[in-house]
C-alpha cells in the first residue's frame, strides 16, 4: 500500500549530518511515509548511511546515481516517489516530529493543494533563531489562502517547509533545473499555479548554518553560483511576466533588495579581472530586467539597481559595500572620485536621514537589568543596573515607574545606591500595598532618566532565575513577576487571586498537581496536532503517570527536550480540547501564549544552544519597546478564560531538583510567564547536529 507521504532527500558530501537529518524524519508522528535518500554520487560515507538506514528500516529506499546536481537529484526521487503527498528536505537540516503530521493534515482537512510551515535557522554553537526570510510571511495561519490574498508568498522561496499534494505536483509537470537556486522557479510556480494554499505558523523546519563551512557570504559571491543565481532569476521573472500585476511589482522589488544586491556586492570581492568583467554583465543584465519600484525595496537598494541599469558598475559596488561596512567616508570619497556626482543628494539623504532627528528632542532607549528581588516589610525591592556613559550618569536624575495600563505610569520610590563606571545600580521601592491595588491586568516596570531637555526610558530586563515565587500580598491577593507574552525578556508585575496557583510535586513516577479544589480538570498540553493529557481532580489534587507524560515526542530535535503548559479546565473546555489538533492547541495558545514559550525555548533553566530561542534571549539588555499592546492583556486573558474555560496556572511552589525517570530527566518550572510548565529531555541525549 502506497504511503501517505514522501519525503525526497537529494545528498551529496555531508555525510557527518545525514544520520541526524534521517533520525528527525523518522521519528515523525506521521509513520506512513516513505524517506527516499538520493546518493547524487556522493564522494563520502552518505550512500552507505542511506543503506544502512534502510537494512534497519524499511521506509527509508535509497537511490544510487552518479552526480547531476541537486535538481537532477530531486527529479530522481519524485520520480521515484509513490505517496499521495510529497516534500522534500535537505540532508543537514532537521525537521521537527510532527511538523508532516500538522502539514499533510492541514491539506486534508482544507482540500489545499499545498501546506506550508515556518522555518527557524539552527546556528551551530549558538542554538536557533527564527528565519528573517519566514517570520513575517509566517507570522499567522491563513488557510485556502493564495499568493494573489497574501502577496509576501513571493519570499517563500525555499521546498523543505512545505508538503505538495502529488495529483497537482503531476498535473503541473514540475521539473527542477540541473542547477543551484533551483528552487524558488518551482516554489514560485506551484504558489501561483495552486487553488489554494494553507499557510502555517508552526514551526516545521530546522535549516542549518555551518560554522565550520565557508561563509554563506562568501560562496554566494562565487562566479559558478552567481551563474546559476542569474540564471534561476530569469526563470522567476519570466513567471512574474506571465502572473502580471501585483505579484509581478511585488517580485521585482524583491529582486531587487535580495539577488541584485547580491551581485553588486560580487562586483569589488572579485579578484580576477575576467570574472569581474563577467560579474558585472550579469549584474547590469538582470538589473536592466529589472523594472524600477519606488516603493517596497531599500533606498540604497534602488540606487544600486538606478546605477546597474545604467551600467555604472563602479558605484553600484561602492553602495553595496557601504551596505555591509557602514563606512561613510570611503564610500562618499569613492563616489565623487567618479562619475557619480548626480546621486550625491540621494546618498547623502540616506547618510543622515537618522540625524536629521534631534536626539535630545527626542526619547532615547535606556538599557536596564535586573539584579535582584528581596522581600523586607511588606514590600519588595528591586536592584536594577543601568548602563550609561558616566558623563550622563553624574548629571541624570532617575525615576521609575509601573506603565502600561493606559492610564499614565504608576510612581514607584527609586534611589542610587552605587555609581561604578557606565553603570548605576538603583534601588526600587514596590509596596505590597501599591500590588494589591494594581488593576486587573500587567504592568511593566520602567525606568527613566532625566537631563533636561534629554529623556532616557527603557524597560527592565530580567532572566528568569531573577523572578521570586508568588508572594502575598493581601488574602487572598499574590504578586507574579515575570515576563509577559511577546514583550521579550523585560519585566511585568501582575496581581492574581489564590484560585490561580498552584504546586506541583514529582515523586514515585507521578506527577502531582494541587490546586483550588474548585478546578475539576487539569490537562498538560501538547503542541498540534497531539491530543492533551487530561486528568480529573480529586480533594483538589490531579496525578498523571509520568509513562504516559514522556511518552510525547520533544518539539525541538536539536535539543531534544519537550515544555508543556499545566492548566486547569472546565468541564466544556476539556471536551474541547481533548480531540487535539490545530484548533485545539491554538485555544490553549490565545490563553496561555505558548506560541512565545516556544519561541523562548519556554524555560526557566538558562537558555543554552540548541533551545529555540529568539535573537534577544532572556537576560539581555536589549529589547524592543513594542510592548504597548500588552496593556490589555490580562483583560484579554480574562476574556479569552470566560470564552474558553481554560486557566494559566501560575506556580507557587514545586519540586525542583529534576527527577530521572525511564531514562529521561522530568523537570518543573515556571515559563517565562510565570505559569506551571513541566519538561523532559532523554537522559542521554547528546546531539550529533
Amino acid at each position: 500500500m502506497a504511503p501517505l507521504l514522501s519525503v525526497i532527500v537529494p545528498t551529496y558530501g555531508v555525510g557527518e549530518y545525514l544520520p541526524a537529518c534521517l533520525d528527525s524524519l523518522l521519528a515523525s508522528t506521521l509513520e506512513d511515509l516513505e524517506v527516499i535518500v538520493v546518493d547524487d554520487g556522493s564522494p563520502d560515507e552518505s550512500g552507505e548511511i542511506a543503506d544502512d538506514y534502510a537494512r534497519v528500516d524499511p521506509r527509508v529506499k535509497p537511490i544510487h546515481k552518479e552526480n547531476g546536481g541537486v535538481g537532477a537529484a530531486r527529479n530522481t526521487g519524485v520520480a521515484a516517489a509513490t505517496g499521495k503527498y510529497i516534500a522534500f528536505a535537505d540532508p543537514d537540516d532537521l525537521v521537527p516530529p510532527r511538523a508532516y503530521e500538522l502539514l499533510v493534515g492541514s491539506c486534508e482537512a482544507t482540500g489545499s493543494d499545498i501546506a506550508a510551515g515556518n522555518a527557524w535557522r539552527y546556528i551551530e554553537g549558538k542554538g536557533n533563531v527564527p528565519s528573517w526570510t519566514h517570520k513575517d510571511v509566517f507570522a499567522e495561519n491563513r488557510m485556502k489562502t493564495h499568493i494573489r490574498e497574501l502577496p509576501t508568498l513571493i519570499r517563500d522561496r525555499m521546498l523543505w517547509n512545505k508538503v505538495y499534494r502529488r495529483s497537482f505536483w503531476n498535473e503541473h509537470d514540475y521539473v527542477f533545473p540541473h542547477m543551484r537556486y533551483e528552487d524558488y522557479p518551482i516554489a514560485l510556480r506551484a504558489h501561483i499555479d495552486a487553488r489554494s494554499v494553507d499557510v502555517l505558523s508552526d514551526k516545521v523546519y530546522l535549516w542549518r548554518q555551518r560554522v565550520s563551512e565557508t561563509s554563506i557570504t562568501q560562496r554566494s559571491l562565487d562566479l559558478d553560483n552567481i551563474h546559476d543565481r542569474v540564471k534561476s532569476a530569469d526563470m522567476v521573472l519570466d513567471t512574474a511576466e506571465k502572473a502580471g500585476g501585483e505579484i509581478r511589482r511585488l517580485i521585482h522589488a524583491y529582486m531587487i533588495d535580495i539577488d541584485l544586491v547580491t551581485l553588486a556586492t560580487a562586483i569589488p570581492e572579485a579578484e580576477d579581472p575576467g570574472d569581474k568583467a563577467e560579474i558585472e554583465r550579469l549584474a547590469v543584465g538582470l538589473a536592466r530586467r529589472l523594472s524600477p519600484v519606488d516603493d517596497g525595496p531599500e533606498t540604497i537598494s534602488r540606487l544600486i539597481h538606478h546605477a546597474l541599469r545604467r551600467g555604472d558598475t563602479a558605484t553600484a559596488g561602492l553602495l553595496a559595500q557601504w551596505r555591509v561596512t557602514k563606512n561613510n567616508r570611503e564610500l562618499l570619497t569613492g563616489l565623487a572620485h567618479g562619475k557619480s556626482l548626480g546621486i550625491l543628494p540621494a546618498v547623502a539623504r540616506v547618510l543622515t536621514s537618522a540625524r536629521l532627528r534631534l536626539p535630545q528632542l527626542r526619547e532615547r532607549k535606556l538599557r536596564v537589568r535586573l539584579m535582584e528581588v528581596s522581600r523586607a516589610h511588606h514590600s519588595s525591592s528591586f536592584q536594577v543596573e543601568v548602563n550609561m556613559r558616566r558623563v550622563f550618569l553624574d548629571k541624570a536624575t532617575f525615576d521609575a515607574a509601573l506603565a502600561g495600563d493606559g492610564r499614565g505610569d504608576m510612581p514607584l520610590e527609586s534611589r542610587v545606591v552605587a555609581i561604578n563606571g557606565q553603570r548605576a545600580t538603583v534601588e526600587i521601592e514596590l509596596p505590597d500595598s501599591a500590588v494589591a491595588a494594581l488593576p486587573d491586568q500587567p504592568l511593566q516596570l520602567v525606568v527613566t532618566a532625566r537631563i533636561a531637555p534629554a529623556t532616557w526610558r527603557g524597560a527592565v530586563n530580567s532572566p528568569r532565575d531573577k523572578h521570586p515565587l508568588p508572594f502575598e500580598v493581601a488574602p487572598g491577593q499574590w504578586c507574579v513577576i515575570s515576563h509577559a507574552p511577546k514583550a521579550e525578556a523585560s519585566t511585568w508585575v501582575r496581581r492574581v487571586t489564590e484560585d490561580y496557583l498552584v504546586d506541583l510535586e514529582l515523586e514515585d513516577g507521578e506527577l502531582r498537581v494541587r490546586l483550588d479544589p474548585r478546578h475539576q480538570r487539569v490537562a498538560i498540553v501538547r503542541p498540534a496536532p497531539s491530543k492533551p493529557l487530561i486528568r480529573r481532580t480529586i480533594d483538589g489534587v490531579a496525578t498523571f503517570e509520568l509513562d504516559q507524560v514522556l511518552n510525547d515526542p520533544a518539539d525541538d530535535p536539536v535539543s531534544g527536550r519537550a515544555f508543556r503548559d499545566i492548566v486547569a479546565l472546565e468541564p466544556e473546555a476539556a471536551a474541547k480540547l481533548q480531540p487535539g489538533g490545530l484548533d485545539a492547541a491554538r485555544l490553549v495558545s490565545e490563553v496561555t501564549g505558548a506560541k512565545d514559550e516556544e519561541a523562548t525555548g519556554g524555560s526557566a533553566v538558562p537558555v543554552t544552544p540548541g533551545e529555540l530561542t529568539t535573537d534577544v534571549a532572556a537576560g539581555t539588555d536589549e529589547t524592543e519597546d513594542d510592548d504597548a499592546d500588552e496593556g490589555g492583556l490580562q483583560a484579554r486573558l480574562q476574556r479569552s478564560l470566560e470564552r474558553t474555560g481554560i486557566t494559566p496556572l501560575v506556580l507557587r511552589d514545586f519540586t525542583e531538583t529534576p527527577l530521572v525517570w525511564s531514562e529521561h530527566v522530568v523537570a518543573l518550572h515556571r515559563s517565562r510567564t510565570g505559569t506551571a510548565e513541566l519538561s523532559h529531555q532523554l537522559k542521554d541525549h547528546l546531539p550529533r547536529w
